[in-house]
């Protein structure tokens, strides 16, 4: 559980720091949309949707009290099965399809590794 509120800790940072970088008028709508690619079946799992779990604590803790700036985060998610070809394919439609504006994940480093060919 430990490695988990690092991850979260971190992640909440940088979307802060992200969010506050842009200035009025760069979010499109005032929502700031994050995608996450990881395992959520398969061995790895529990540990992923450990992270998962915390990362909506802490969105909605944020968003409770206004967002960042006054925008909101909203994330989209997709189960990558613990597969490197999935990920990447995931990680795609999530980019070119949901639009997000930040790709965050995995557990998996065969899947971190291919996303970066």
């Amino acid at each position: 559980m430990r490695q988990s509120g690092s991850w979260l800790a971190i992640t909440a940072l940088v979307l802060a720091g992200v969010l506050m970088a842009c200035g009025p008028g760069e979010a499109a709508s005032n929502v700031f949309k994050v995608g996450i690619v990881d395992a959520y079946s398969g061995g790895a799992a529990p540990m992923s949707i450990d992270n998962l779990n915390g990362f909506k604590m802490a969105i909605n803790a944020v968003n409770a009290k206004g967002g960042v700036n006054g925008t909101k985060i909203e994330f989209v998610t997709r189960d990558d099965k613990f597969k490197p070809d999935i990920s990447l394919a995931m990680a795609k439609e999530l980019v070119m399809k949901e639009r997000v504006d930040i790709l965050l994940g995995t557990i998996s480093s065969a899947a971190a590794r291919t996303g970066a060919k």
